[in-house]
């Protein structure tokens, strides 16, 4: 799984969740994107991995 798709993926399931929530900061964490879920104002809400093999999105904090 790429960057875009991870992210893609991401937005597809917080816009579910909640569209009011967006993407943060995106790292890469090895096997896993680490992908922060902030609110409208930028403020910390969740942090979400994306395994790069499966596509599964992980809670992580």
């Amino acid at each position: 799984m790429t960057r875009e798709q991870a992210y893609d993926l991401v937005a597809k399931h917080i816009t579910k969740v909640n569209p009011s929530l967006k993407i943060g900061e995106m790292k890469d964490a090895g096997s896993f994107f680490e992908t922060e879920i902030v609110d409208k104002d930028n403020r910390f809400v969740e942090l979400l991995g994306v395994d790069k093999q499966s596509g599964r999105l992980m809670v992580l904090n």
